[in-house]
């Protein structure tokens, strides 16, 4: 075979394009807490849809709108915002309805193969020309004549099967490590219930006391500072203390060890360091994220760094105890504009009291099971890598596979 054999066509030649009820046929209004559910923006993925949250609305109006039903093979794309985001339906979602803010699009099943239609739409290549083609500045748009317009590059249909049947194997893997995680980080916060109150303790610790102390009075807190104004670039270098932001924290693992950005020593002079086995955490925004630094750097008023005073306290352990709380953290923020937590609020955290060995068995314990989720989450990272290679192969054609 040669490549001349893949058709070059717009997407309304092999499908049909239709924008979700909006204005007076849906509003916000009519979503129901129970009833047929209907897919908004939220809920697209690039492994299909997700459930969290999802609205419905009455018998009455799926019979309205019965016109904006969905089936099976489906592909339903964010028409605002971001646009290069595209889920497929599956059996699960048959006669479910979208939102005004969807497109969908029904492919043509005579000479399309829609598994691999969706693929192609998750192709990196596709959802750059999807971006480029947007309306509007500041809220990108797409409509049913951009979309219709769309060229689509189809080998001969068992060709389009036997590609999806490849890139579905490397789905299906990445489905089972999540589902691996999931039940890791169930069973983690199970484990984290029992040893962080007390439930479940080694005989050897069972005769001491167990009692909660207060942060404040064991460690010193110390809240960090930004240089102002934030942009000025004299206070950034190229090299330095690294800048702690919120995205190097959720970036990274247990230890935090790099950043994106470096402040030059006026920028520093500005702030507070924090140097490496330092034990910090969010305050603002999304709070009670703790990190360990790994490296030389500084932190902003978005955080607090926690240094225990005395050698019998295990920054491991606070590390461990405040990740189990961090959920009780966020909802204890102030009110405002934006929750945020203060030094006074982090000094009242109540820690248990245990000796420095049972904090070191907790620790080892709890990052043991870190360490089980992080490699499976590094596979997933590998088989994701993979597959964004594969797809740039086999969906430009530079690779082919034998119709047998």
């Amino acid at each position: 075979m040669v490549k001349n054999d893949w058709k070059h066509l717009k997407l309304k030649e092999i499908a049909s394009i239709k924008t979700g009820p909006f204005g007076s046929l849906l509003h916000h209004s009519d979503y129901k807490d129970s009833g047929t559910p209907i897919i908004t923006v939220e809920h697209l993925s690039e492994q299909g849809i997700t459930y969290q949250n999802l609205p419905f609305v009455s018998d009455e109006d799926k019979e309205r709108l019965s016109s904006y039903l969905l089936q099976e093979g489906d592909i339903v794309f964010s028409r605002v915002g971001s646009v290069d985001r595209s889920s497929i339906i599956s059996k699960h979602e048959n006669n479910w309805l979208f939102s005004g803010r969807l497109l969908r699009v029904r492919p043509n099943k005579s000479n399309v193969y829609y598994p691999f239609l969706n693929y192609f739409f998750h192709q990196e290549y596709f959802k750059h020309r999807i971006r480029s083609l947007a309306v509007g500045g500041t809220m990108p748009s797409l409509n049913t004549q951009i979309l219709q317009n769309v060229y689509v590059s189809l080998p001969p249909l068992k060709e389009q099967q036997k590609i999806a049947e490849i890139l579905s194997t490397w789905d299906e893997a990445i489905a089972v490590t999540n589902s691996l995680i999931k039940a890791k980080q169930k069973l983690k916060r199970g484990l984290m219930q029992k040893l962080l109150e007390g439930k479940l303790r080694l005989d050897i610790f069972k005769s001491e006391k167990w009692d909660l102390i207060k942060l404040g009075e064991i460690a010193d807190i110390r809240r960090g500072a930004s240089p102002r104004p934030i942009k000025d670039s004299k206070y950034f270098a190229k090299t330095g203390r690294g800048w702690i932001r919120i995205s190097d924290v959720t970036a990274s693992k247990t230890y935090l060890k790099k950043t994106t950005q470096y402040l030059s020593e006026l920028g520093e002079s500005k702030s507070v360091k924090v140097n490496p086995n330092d034990l910090i955490m969010s305050i603002c925004a999304t709070i009670g994220v703790p990190r360990i630094v790994g490296i030389k750097a500084c932190i902003h008023d978005g955080f607090v760094v926690i240094r225990p005073r005395n050698n019998n306290i295990n920054k491991l352990f606070i590390y461990h105890f405040i990740d189990y709380i961090s959920e009780k953290l966020a909802g204890k923020g102030q009110p405002g504009t934006q929750k945020n937590l203060n030094t006074t609020i982090v000094s009242k955290i109540k820690i248990p009291n245990i000796l420095l060995d049972e904090q070191t068995y907790i620790s080892n314990l709890l990052s043991t099971c870190d360490q089980e989720i992080y490699k499976l989450q590094e596979k997933i990272d590998h088989l994701q890598k993979q597959k964004r290679g594969l797809m740039q192969k086999l969906l430009t054609g530079e690779w082919r596979v034998k119709d047998d």
